[in-house]
């Protein structure tokens, strides 16, 4: 009896892996990006990303930008695991040190950002009140709000800044629309704070939903330090 109750457990304890490993689908889905100076040819820096998927489900991002010689300058990873809307994050220059990003646990978010390689850490912990969105989380929301975008209803949500250890009250509009492609505008959703704060602008492929280009503040600094507006192209496909 002994003997027949070991070879069993023998038996479970090969096949249960091979079950479970047999029922986990992973694949990958990569793009390139490239950073312009808006209305030039003038390279900022290139953006390489890989996106994971486990059983069709977007669990991870990873990007890593480049500079005009080719050299990494900097990396971006986005955990989706819990959330689509609000993952963790972490971006770090390589060259400078500075580093921010957000740390989701339930409800909780801990926002962290450091200026540079001998800066201590800044921190601060919010509640995330719905609608909140972190960083990627951006593109997932815009998809799922896609019918009532193209119904010209503006969309409202509030957008983690760990660079500021905030977040702030945004909308999403669409401005114009072809038979291939959707103009999206996002702006502070307070009317004075459009006065002061320039909107990004984000073109989808109407097809596929996927980004063509983005207009806006680039998070990574160019070559003088400074986040300048950035005109972001996706020639194949984007995120």
């Amino acid at each position: 009896m002994t003997q027949l109750r070991m070879l069993w457990i023998s038996i479970l304890a090969n096949a249960i892996p091979a079950f479970v490993s047999a029922q986990v689908n992973t694949k990958t889905d990569a793009y390139t990006g490239y950073a312009y100076k808006p209305g030039t040819q003038s390279l900022v820096y290139k953006e390489q990303n890989t996106e994971k998927y486990i059983n069709n489900k977007h669990t991870e991002t990873q990007t890593s930008y480049y500079s005009q010689s080719n050299q990494l300058i900097a990396t971006r990873t986005l955990d989706f695991s819990n959330s689509l809307y609000t993952p963790s994050f972490k971006t770090e220059d390589l060259r400078t040190g500075y580093m921010e990003g957000v740390a989701v646990t339930g409800y909780q978010a801990r926002m962290f950002v450091r200026k540079d390689k001998t800066a201590s850490i800044k921190e601060k912990v919010i509640t995330l009140n719905a609608p909140m969105v972190i960083d990627g989380g951006f593109n997932q929301f815009i998809k799922d709000h896609w019918s009532q975008l193209m119904q010209n209803q503006a969309v409202v949500f509030n957008f983690v800044v760990p660079a500021r250890l905030n977040y702030y009250n945004l909308r999403a509009c669409k401005i114009a629309a072809t038979s291939t492609e959707v103009k999206i505008r996002i702006e502070p959703n307070s009317a004075l704070l459009r006065w002061i704060a320039p909107p990004i602008i984000v073109n989808y492929n109407i097809l596929t939903r996927r980004i063509t280009n983005y207009e806006g503040k680039s998070n990574i600094t160019d070559d003088e330090g400074s986040n300048s507006v950035v005109t972001l192209v996706y020639p194949d496909k984007g995120p």
